[in-house]
């Protein structure tokens, strides 16, 4: 039971291994693995095991560590593009509010300046409606001089 134990902890964790080493493998049960002294083949066999488990246990916690590696890129994206999309979100709502204020400020300098261009417009008008009056004016006054001097002409 202990060495199942021991053998679950061996597989999930190198540094649980290095705190509980396997035990010599024995050929009854009656004798602890400790007192046993094993031959050069069970040695063999055992650091053969061992090295195949070592790497299996290495290539799995690779695995691993690649898998966690991915899946932290891979969220550390997701929070970039989330990021970018917050980020691209307030800048557009800051350029809206940006181009409402100047449209605002552009409808309000068109209405300021409107109503100075309409009055100046308006004294032009005036003026031109003043000199459209007094150019009849003098017309009329040529022709009332035209006639008089031709008036006087005839003997």
């Amino acid at each position: 039971m202990e060495d199942q134990y021991l053998e679950d902890k061996n597989e999930q964790s190198p540094h649980i291994k290095m705190l509980f080493p396997q035990k010599c493998p024995t050929d009854s049960g009656d004798a602890p693995a400790q007192d046993k002294v094993m031959d050069s083949e069970e040695t063999s066999q055992l650091e053969s095991n061992d090295s195949r488990t070592h790497q299996q246990l290495t290539k799995e916690q690779i695995e691993e560590m690649l898998a966690e590696i991915l899946a932290n890129i891979k969220e550390k994206r997701s929070q970039d593009l989330q990021i970018l999309a917050d980020v691209k979100k307030e800048i557009m709502s800051q350029a809206e509010k940006a181009c409402e204020m100047i449209e605002r400020y552009t409808y309000h300098m068109h209405e300021v300046k409107g109503k100075a261009l309409d009055a100046e417009v308006n004294k032009l008008l005036a003026v031109l409606e003043k000199i459209k009056s007094l150019d009849s004016e003098l017309e009329q006054s040529k022709c009332s001089l035209n006639n008089l001097c031709q008036d006087i002409k005839i003997p």
